[in-house]
């Protein structure tokens, strides 16, 4: 899903209060009653583009006998007219809502209270919430205005120059967002504040001047980075040392910047800061970056390598998303958290590690990243949200340090397990293939070996009392099972789901055999046979001094090799061939 400013638009007018919905309509006028005791109402709408023309608000309306003063324009009422030529502000209205008259294109002028002389503007003590861009390409904004209120300007396609007034102090949120042909904005020295996205989307810029402007190219307040002119011209570009923090959408766009280097003063990158930079293609991220914010990077698709450095503790939502020519990712060691789908659709990655810093994995974090062949998961992550890994095909290896560790993982479906795709899990680079879970795990989780083909036998010790749906689904490979509980683990159809069950031997303990042949999905396996207790080491000692030892597997791989017995204290339990002879260790 591309971020474009339509959808931004379209998301705050469904945001907006009675969306859809009005208590009665007058001659065309849509109204919502705001007060039943004082007998008020505003306008609101019912659909977008319903109204066109030339409309007029009246001072009173009257529904069902009672008669109501029109009070307030909400929000979005008149939002998406195209053909909306002229608006009567009646004479009753008190509070016009900024994003009232977003889009309308067509709008010629304004009449009544609120109007400007030039029948341009709608101006509410000193605030100016609306404007009729028909016709115009250069405006200068009426002395006396002290803000410039949020989405006043914004879709004003036809503008090629504004001029912002000494009264102004203050320019709103998304002011003047997708002025897509305003070339240069001068900001006067009294303005104190500019709203995040003021400029977002004013890809024809090419210059900032007067206060707060930096490099004829930057607008930089209180150490903060509010926006940057997409049309500058500039290929290359270091932030000042003076910035702090690099704000929403501030290169929203500038497709023609090619490397940016962050300096170290910068600690946080906002949401949306270099979104649609499908030209950059190199950025350096200085080492006190705290925070990198949703959408940051999205859709940088020519970014090739990136590294985040040590300082990072969160990869926020859709980070890097969308990012396709991305080959390399280093994730700095003190990332706790790596957002949902931050790194959804980079299909260029062909390997990530996870880092033991990080907790959390979000839902769809690496979904459809179909070049990868292989990931490393850092011992500490606790959960893996939802579709984490989804579609990721190329996946052949999943590598690991501590199975306890994984054993835990909070999988929140199926597609959050990389397995599901690798088949393969490597524990410290050595195929497991005989899967014995740690004595100290009572719980495998839901979906915790989903897919891993590469699983021939498991062993469950005696303290899990309980695993989790999907734990072992499409283990396919699987040929013998042995569970120590001597009382069998309530489990449903999906645990053992697409295993040929009936090919598989499931050890237990000789007084719980016929126990488990008498369990739902137990007894599903095609042979339960007893642990033979009278073959289990319980004890281990060195008769033989001189003698090799050499032990293997039920499938005939070797696991030890050794001269001292004393070391066979190392094994897990299970079955193994210890000199030609089977021998189940069941401590």
């Amino acid at each position: 899903m591309k971020r474009t400013l339509f959808f931004m638009l379209l998301s705050a007018w469904l945001s907006a209060p009675a969306a859809w919905a009005y208590d009665f309509d007058i001659d065309g006028i849509y109204y919502n009653i705001t007060s039943s005791d004082e007998k008020t109402v505003e306008v609101t709408y019912y659909l977008y583009d319903k109204y066109s023309g030339d409309v007029i608000i009246p001072a009173t309306v009257t529904n069902e006998g009672i008669e109501y003063r029109v009070t307030a324009i909400g929000n979005s009422a008149f939002s998406w007219c195209y053909d909306l030529t002229s608006v009567t502000i009646g004479n009753n209205v008190t509070t016009i809502s900024d994003e009232s008259f977003m889009e309308c294109t067509d709008l010629e002028k304004f009449k009544g209270k609120f109007t400007s002389s030039d029948n341009r503007c709608l101006i509410v003590n000193d605030r100016l919430v609306a404007f009729a861009q028909s016709g115009l390409s250069e405006y200068t904004i009426p002395e006396g205005v002290t803000t410039i209120g949020d989405w006043a300007f914004g879709g004003c396609r036809g503008l090629t120059s504004v001029t912002i007034p000494n009264s102004v102090t203050t320019i709103g949120e998304r002011a003047f967002v997708a002025c897509e042909n305003l070339t240069s904005v001068t900001i006067p020295e009294s303005v104190t504040s500019i709203g995040y996205y003021a400029f977002r989307g004013c890809t024809g810029l090419a210059e900032f001047k007067g206060k707060f402007a930096v490099d004829n190219c930057c607008l930089i307040v209180n150490g903060t980075l509010k926006a940057f002119a997409s049309n500058s011209g500039l290929s290359e570009y270091t932030i000042p040392d003076e910035v702090q923090v690099i704000g929403e959408s501030a290169f929203y766009g500038c497709t023609g910047l090619s490397e940016v280097t962050i300096p170290e003063s910068v600690t946080t990158i906002h949401e949306g800061a270099f979104d649609g930079c499908t030209g950059l293609t190199e950025v350096t991220i200085g080492k006190n970056v705290q925070t990198i914010g949703e959408s940051a990077f999205y859709g940088c698709t020519g970014l090739s390598e990136v590294t985040i450095p040590e300082s990072v503790t969160t990869i926020g939502d859709d980070a890097f998303r969308n990012c396709s020519g991305l080959t390399s990712v280093t994730i700095g060691k003190n990332v706790q958290t790596i957002g949902e789908s931050a790194f959804y659709d980079c299909t260029g990655l062909s390997e990530i590690t996870i880092p033991e810093s990080v907790t959390t994995i979000g839902d769809e974090a690496f979904r459809d990243c179909s070049g990868l062949t292989s990931v490393t998961i850092g011992k500490n992550v606790q959960t893996i949200g939802k579709m984490a890994f989804l579609y990721c095909t190329g996946l052949k290896k999943v590598y690991i340090s501590d199975l306890a560790a994984w054993c835990r993982i909070d999988f929140k479906k199926g597609g959050s397990n990389p397995l599901y795709y690798a088949h393969n899990l490597y524990e410290n680079n050595t195929l497991v293939t005989d899967l014995k879970i740690p004595n100290d795990i009572t719980k495998i989780y839901p979906c915790a070996f989903y897919g891993c083909t590469s699983l021939i036998s498991v062993t469950i010790p005696e303290g899990v009392i309980s695993i989790g749906d999907w734990a072992f689904y499409c283990c396919t490979g699987l040929t013998l099972v042995t569970a120590y509980n001597p009382t069998p683990v309530n489990i449903d159809e999906s645990v053992f789901y697409n295993v040929d069950c009936s090919n598989c031997t499931l050890y237990v303990a000789t007084e719980s055999v016929e126990l488990y042949k008498a369990v739902t999905w137990w007894k599903e396996f095609g042979t339960v046979s007893p642990i033979d207790e009278s073959s289990a080491i319980t004890e281990i000692r060195q008769d033989n001094a001189d003698g090799h030892i050499t032990v293997y597997n039920l499938q005939g791989v070797p696991v030890l090799e050794t001269d001292d017995a004393a070391n066979l204290k190392t094994l897990q339990n299970g079955a193994y061939i210890v000199n030609g002879k089977k021998m189940i260790i069941a401590r």
